[in-house]
């Protein structure tokens, strides 16, 4: 059993790379079962009685059930994420099925499905957001840079792109960006503000002058932080400066 105070965070990591968060103000409840074979982390049962959490379950890992105030949630060895609190539950599948139920409904979320902000009386299917929110990323100013011989700021957006919904953003959480190109100077984590965007700048150095290898190919990628940001696909920003002579 555990319980956060006002101002506790715990995160539980099980043995198959699984992990469970659980912020301020929380209870929950969690019972191994009894069976005779089990993998590294065993099957549980997860009641979350109030309180906010965020969960990844991996693909690997065992038949786990998951109860929040609005679902009932069976894994059946999926890999997916849920987030929920007191009233909603968010649901997004990334391989193989969950059966998911309320009081109203039962569904069975496939591969790429998910469910956004259920409540214990929601019609699931209604629930069903088919199309994936997504990072997109746009420079700010387009480069023109006939040859690298200096420092050369760059500016970009990222921006969520939430497909059919311009609510604010729960909890924006941070974007991870990584890139191809060893000149290229940025913050490793940047913060979304609550209307999903962010303007990012760094620097771009011109490549070595004995590199032979690379090509002049640059691109960017921009991840959310696992549990911080729910079902969004990555995104990516490519473009091409001169490379050595």
């Amino acid at each position: 059993h555990l319980r956060t105070l006002d101002d506790g965070k715990v995160t539980l990591l099980l043995r198959d790379g699984s992990e469970i968060r659980v912020l301020e103000k929380t209870q929950l409840h969690l019972v191994r079962k009894a069976e005779r074979t089990l993998t590294p982390s065993g099957s549980l049962q997860i009641t979350l009685y109030h309180g906010t959490l965020s969960a990844w379950f991996r693909q690997r890992s065992a038949h786990h059930q998951l109860t929040t105030p609005a679902l009932s949630i069976e894994s059946g060895k999926a890999e997916f994420q849920v987030q929920a609190t007191k009233s909603r539950t968010s649901v997004v599948v990334a391989a193989n099925s969950v059966r998911v139920r309320n009081r109203a409904s039962t569904l069975l979320l496939k591969t790429g499905s998910r469910i956004y902000r259920a409540k214990v009386n929601d019609k699931l299917f209604r629930t069903v957001n088919p199309v994936p929110h997504a990072l997109h990323l746009k420079l700010v100013v387009p480069l023109k840079i006939q040859k690298l011989t200096t420092d050369t700021p760059l500016e970009f957006w990222v921006n969520l792109v939430r497909r059919g919904r311009n609510d604010p953003v729960d909890r924006p959480g941070l974007i991870r960006l990584s890139t191809n190109y060893y000149g290229l100077d940025l913050p490793e984590l940047v913060t979304l503000k609550r209307d999903g965007k962010a303007v990012v700048r760094g620097t771009l150095k011109p490549p070595h002058p004995e590199d032979r290898l690379f090509n002049g190919k640059v691109v960017i990628r921009a991840a959310t932080d696992n549990l911080g940001l729910f079902g969004v696909e990555r995104g990516t920003l490519g473009f091409t400066i001169p490379a050595s002579d």
